[in-house]
């Protein structure tokens, strides 16, 4: 009992040899699903198993990201998101529901699965011409007006871009289903695009300001410069900054579009209405009407998608299944009426679907896969 109390502790601590990371991370599945391994364990070490303390396991879910100078996650943290949340997340709807869920069902788990998505964008270049950016190597992938567009390590950028054309020359990167990509703008302001998102710019900003079209979910690190505000437009919706980080939700298939403020300050216009956002506030604008809603927001929680996580605040199944459909690239079909399980905390992205289903089996959210198509049954 004692032996595998230790091991769980060195693992939440961070300091598990591999061979303990291996038995936590690969065993737990059997030690749930499978009868002969579950008979295999001594009384008390499945006990131990069985009691887990699951508010540290929890603690370590959700404890809060950074909001400055945001990171990708190091390997033991993504493990703690991505591979321990299948022990506990499910344990957080038993805690409210006082119900104990349903362990997986083999058929889910033995069915094929879908790998998570990755790095990649289609580029397109002023003439129409497209160029798909996910099996290049690093170098200069193409010339517009002057300027080189140099790809490295899954990000793109523009240098020599002193030159300023005649007539305005606009690229556009997009990202499908299953893909996100960084690009760096001819003004050096950084930009990160999610799934099936993208954003149309000049290759060089001349006039008195930059201004850039986006879809979908784009966060911005925009280079400071008060003699050329950088304006993004959304549908309905106008963002104007001078130098701030910022994210911005405009997916059609969303209830609004909001705009997200980590640092610095911004405005949102959307017809006769404005408003002005400190740190740490969100603007929601209506897809059907002028309104402008703003609240104070967990920051942190609203760009966990750039650090490799999903976040779900008590999401409803269908705002969580929207996420799924944009990252693993599949359609999501309702089989019945839509549940109305509430589910919350992280997942990492680098999850396979049918990780993910293994949570949301536990939450009594049961789906079924067939192809790419995810059935979401009653």
């Amino acid at each position: 009992m004692k032996h595998i109390q230790k091991i769980l502790e060195r693992y939440l601590k961070g300091k598990a040899s591999s061979a303990e990371k291996v038995y936590v991370e690969k065993h737990y599945d059997y030690f749930e699903q499978d009868e002969d391994f579950s008979n295999s364990v001594p009384g008390e070490e499945k006990l131990t198993m069985e009691n887990m303390n699951w508010k540290r396991l929890e603690s370590r879910i959700y404890q809060p990201t950074p909001v400055r100078g945001i990171s990708i996650a190091t390997p033991y943290w993504r493990w703690a998101a991505a591979s321990v949340v299948l022990l506990a997340a499910g344990i957080t709807w038993w805690w409210l529901s006082g119900e104990k869920p349903a362990a997986p069902s083999r058929e889910t788990t033995a069915q094929a699965d879908i790998l998570p998505g990755r790095e990649g964008a289609v580029l397109t270049l002023d003439d129409g011409s497209q160029i798909l950016l996910d099996s290049l190597q690093n170098g200069v992938v193409a010339k517009q007006s002057g300027a080189d567009i140099v790809l490295k390590n899954n990000s793109i950028s523009y240098a020599g871009t002193d030159h300023h054309p005649k007539g305005a020359v606009y690229n556009t990167l997009s990202t499908p289903r299953g893909r996100q990509f960084r690009v760096e703008l001819p003004d050096g302001s950084a930009v990160w695009l999610n799934a099936e998102s993208s954003i149309r710019y000049p290759t060089a900003f001349a006039g008195n300001e930059r201004r850039v079209d986006i879809t979908g979910e784009v966060y911005f690190d925009v280079r400071k410069n008060s003699n050329k505000p950088f304006k993004v437009t959304v549908a309905n919706t106008e963002v104007i900054v001078l130098g701030t980080q910022f994210n911005v939700n405009g997916y059609t298939n969303e209830a609004s579009i909001n705009t997200t403020l980590v640092e610095g300050a911004v405005q949102v216009n959307n017809g006769n209405q404005s408003a002005r956002l400190m740190p740490d506030q969100q603007a929601r604008v209506s897809q059907t009407s002028e309104d402008i809603k703003v609240s104070k927001v967990n920051t942190a929680q609203v760009v966990t998608w750039k650090n490799g996580l999903f976040y779900f605040d008590r999401a409803d199944v269908p705002t969580a299944m929207r996420q799924l459909e944009r990252w693993y690239d599949i359609e999501v079909i309702y089989e019945g009426a839509v549940p109305t399980r509430e589910i919350q905390g992280e997942l990492g992205r680098d999850l396979s679907l049918q990780q993910v289903l293994k949570v949301l089996e536990r939450m009594q959210v049961k789906c079924r896969l067939e192809g790419r198509k995810l059935i979401v049954q009653q």
